[in-house]
């Protein structure tokens, strides 16, 4: 295909420079014209192609009726027809030039900046097309995520569910029905944004149930189920490598995945997230009292 090309550029280098040129300008306002009135739909058939003789027929016959419509107004001299002849041929290379960069960006053209301007036009033209679909293609997997989130929701449920909103119970009990809620979000698991499930959702240790008995102790009115309030507006927080603490105002949202940092430091992040009328009233508890033995059974 690349010597039909050259053979028609050297057609054109043979005209006179003015028709020379105006075949290009020509050739591109008429590819123009056929961006603007061709479905993005069909366009993109095209990219399917790995054959370029087989692109350039197909494209050739798609273009025909567009050209068709153009020859009309170049039949009446010689000059003309011969004008019409190359920048039909012009735009049958600019556009398989441009279709073929498109597929593979390690193609290049040969000597024709007006075929990478045709491949920009294409992209301009097919970009809101692939924007559509990708957001299309993006909601159905999100669907089909939750769906399978659900049903492994209903699986793995904390055997404590129903006592998760209940305050009157004793620090330790709420620490056991913590412990069960947190082991069942990491069994339900979740899908990262290259979708595939895992069960680090979030982490815990000893210190983190003995931080809870304490922050639990030192507000009874405070439940389970505000906890987990303040962990779900977490966790879907982009985690951004760059920020800072003292910079970025979610910097300890952010890393609430880890819930002994979350109860150390739950009263910033629940100001941070603007979220203190969706939980209980609480008092923070200083570190070294968080983080001391203590008992918790009962």
């Amino acid at each position: 295909m690349e010597s039909t090309f050259i053979k028609y550029n050297k057609g054109l280098k043979e005209m006179r420079p003015v028709t020379a040129q105006s075949a290009v300008t020509l050739a591109l306002d008429w590819i123009i014209l056929f961006f603007q009135d061709a479905k993005p739909e069909e366009l993109a058939e095209f990219l399917k192609s790995r054959d370029q003789e087989t692109l350039y027929d197909k494209l050739a016959e798609l273009f025909a009726p567009h050209l068709a419509k153009h020859l009309e107004r170049f039949s009446n001299t010689k000059e003309r027809k011969l004008l019409a002849q190359f920048s039909t041929q012009l735009v049958m290379q600019f556009l398989t030039q441009a279709f073929c960069q498109y597929i593979d960006e390690r193609y290049v053209p040969v000597g024709s900046a007006n075929s990478y301007r045709v491949h920009i036009l294409l992209r301009q033209k097919l970009r809101p097309f692939f924007d559509a679909l990708q957001q299309k293609q993006q909601e159905q997997v999100k669907i089909r995520q939750a769906a399978i989130l659900k049903d492994r929701a209903e699986r793995y449920a904390s055997p404590d569910k129903a006592r998760e909103t209940t305050a009157d119970l004793s620090a330790a009990e709420k620490v056991q029905v913590l412990r069960n809620s947190l082991a069942s979000r990491n069994n339900i698991g979740a899908f990262n944004d290259k979708g595939k499930l895992h069960h680090q959702v979030v982490d815990y240790n000893n210190r983190t149930f003995d931080a809870a008995y304490h922050f639990f102790q030192a507000n009874p009115d405070f439940t389970v189920a505000d906890l987990n309030t303040v962990l779900e507006n977490c966790l879907p927080l982009p985690k951004d490598p760059n920020t800072q603490e003292g910079t970025d105002p979610l910097w300890h949202a952010r890393k609430a995945k880890d819930i002994s940092f979350l109860i150390r430091h739950l009263d910033i992040i629940v100001k941070s997230l603007d979220c203190v009328d969706e939980v209980a009233p609480f008092q923070p508890v200083p570190a070294d009292q968080l983080f001391r033995k203590g008992s918790r059974s009962g």
